[in-house]
């Protein structure tokens, strides 16, 4: 029996990695997109096939998107010196890789395509949005990964497409959490003004079985779901009292930074940014997001039509993350 045949987008990627490792230990073979400066560390070893390629190169998809059964398109930059480069890699990174799946794989299965949270923006109040809820993005990565959402649903009779909307993404390898931990080391909470902030989190192997589940299981062309943890109530305070708990802090100093000093933070790394043609985590193309406070969103949709039932909580993907971090001494 031939096996099914799988093209990932973002393969070397936090997520991406975990979704090839899974799709392999299910039986797939599978084809990653990868460019030539591309840092391999996470897919060393693992029996997969490189295709050198560009997302902005459309030229360059002929061969990979050719006799695929499935596409997962994960590859994304989540921060840019310029808002423009969002659209040239994110949304015009898109544009042809559909161009590209339409001309020379057109019978293609199944198309899914990770999203974000940041793609719906935050909700108004403590009740979580859910697929019915208008779009509105808040930031310039969440707006490049809407227009990247319309681009499939503009052509969903003609690809069979899913796209899946996360909450942050955590795990072992993650490196956007690991400033909490650090700042744990030395018993401190940090906050972004004196609100707290409701978040909606999911563990990456979730995440990779949500997007599994998005290309084994039936359903609609154009079909969107938000995928989390299934906590409606998580806090940052919370999750930093977690891994305080996780690491044997007991006690931890609060230091708040007033949302206008952190604004003038973010206006000074994005002018620095600028002359080192380098992109920062803060800067004013971000700072709407970081001063949100309801990064709710509801995964019940996935659970119903798909049967998606994350597996970790916060407090166990705390643990294992942690274990992970010390063990390969990130921390």
């Amino acid at each position: 029996m031939n096996k099914p045949k799988a093209l990932v987008t973002g393969a070397n990627g936090f997520v991406g990695a975990y979704v090839v490792d899974l799709l392999v230990s299910r039986g797939f073979d599978v084809t990653i997109l990868i460019r030539q400066s591309s840092n391999l560390k996470w897919l060393k070893d693992k029996s997969v096939k490189m295709n050198y390629g560009d997302l902005r190169d459309i030229n360059s998809l002929t061969e990979a998107v050719k006799d695929q059964n499935y596409i997962f398109h994960i590859a994304a930059i989540v921060r840019a010196v310029k808002e423009s480069d969002f659209d040239e890699i994110n949304v015009q990174g898109t544009a042809n890789l559909i161009q590209a799946i339409k001309t020379h794989n057109p019978s293609i299965k199944r198309v899914i395509f990770v999203s974000s949270q940041e793609a719906g923006g935050p909700a108004s109040s403590t009740t979580p949005l859910t697929e019915n809820d208008p779009a509105k993005p808040v930031s310039a990565y969440g707006r490049s990964k809407l227009a990247c959402e319309q681009l499939f649903l503009d052509n969903k009779s003609a690809l069979p497409v899913c796209i899946l909307r996360p909450g942050i993404v955590y795990g072992p390898r993650d490196t956007a959490l690991l400033t909490l931990f650090k700042t744990a080391i030395w018993k401190i909470k940090l906050s972004i003004g004196f609100r707290d902030q409701y978040i909606s989190i999911v563990h990456v192997k979730d995440l990779a079985n949500a997007i599994y589940l998005c290309a084994t299981q039936a359903l609609k062309s154009g079909a969107v779901y938000y995928v989390t943890d299934g906590n409606p109530t998580l806090t940052s305070k919370t999750l930093q009292s977690i891994i305080l708990e996780a690491m044997g802090k007991s006690v931890a100093i609060p230091i708040y930074i007033p949302v206008i000093i952190f604004y003038f933070v973010c206006l000074i790394l994005h002018g620095l940014q600028q002359l080192v043609k380098k992109a920062f985590w803060i800067n004013l193309t971000r700072y709407h997001s970081y001063t949100q406070p309801f990064w709710l969103c509801d995964s019940s949709k996935i659970m119903a039509e798909l049967g998606y039932k994350p597996e970790y909580t916060v407090q166990q993907g705390i643990k294992e993350t942690l274990a992970w971090y010390k063990a390969n001494n990130w921390i």
